[in-house]
């Protein structure tokens, strides 16, 4: 969800775009999904781009109808005026581009941390400032492509520990925390498809 797929619509020869905007239906499961012209007039390739939404789904990937492209009140013509043939063949679906909206499964249970000292135990509150051992657990293993994701900003930046998973045992040492962390863990996919699971409360 929110990529930008950008298709390139080469002509045979430079071509002007005046008054309205055309569009480009791209077959995304077998749904229609509209992209809009960006760019291009005056040169013989046309760009346009859709935005991935979050119900979009593709398993073999994105074709293109044959003639799918609309003028949609414009007026596509070559340099000296002359309409421009808008026929084209159909493009099959491309494996280099697979639309995957489905979140990895696996759940994260943040156990416990090293030096607790909040009001009990299994706060996750702590006034150490010289690093953590963070433990937690996977309702599942990681699947093939899935990444164990970790932040410390509350979500802004985020890096790869998978190093940390052992089957579904998360033990993950940061020498870097300090008092005022907020601790975040996801798993994404290679799609960079993620849902952030409990976290650390801040200490």
């Amino acid at each position: 969800e929110g990529d930008t797929v950008t298709v390139s619509v080469a002509t045979n020869e430079a071509v002007d775009i005046t008054s309205g905007t055309p569009t480009l239906s791209l077959n995304i499961g077998g749904h229609d999904r509209i992209a809009t012209y960006v760019s291009g007039s005056g040169t013989s390739t046309l760009l346009f781009t859709y935005t991935v939404q979050a119900l979009d789904s593709d398993a073999d990937g994105i074709a293109i109808d044959a003639n799918s492209i609309s003028l949609n009140g414009a007026l596509v013509t070559d340099l000296a005026g002359n309409a421009t043939n808008l026929h084209h063949a159909q493009v099959a679906a491309n494996a280099d581009y697979l639309v995957d909206n489905t979140a990895p499964a696996a759940i994260i249970t943040i156990n416990s941390i090293s030096n607790d000292t909040g009001a009990s135990s299994s706060d996750f509150i702590t006034a150490d400032d010289d690093g953590l051992t963070i433990n937690a657990t996977l309702s599942q293993t990681l699947a093939t492509g899935e990444s164990l994701q970790y932040s410390t900003d509350n979500g802004i930046t985020w890096r790869d520990v998978s190093a940390s998973v052992s089957n579904t045992v998360i033990v993950h040492a940061d020498s870097s925390l300090t008092a005022s962390a907020n601790v975040q863990f996801k798993v994404i996919d290679e799609a960079g498809n993620g849902m952030t699971h409990p976290r650390v409360a801040p200490w």
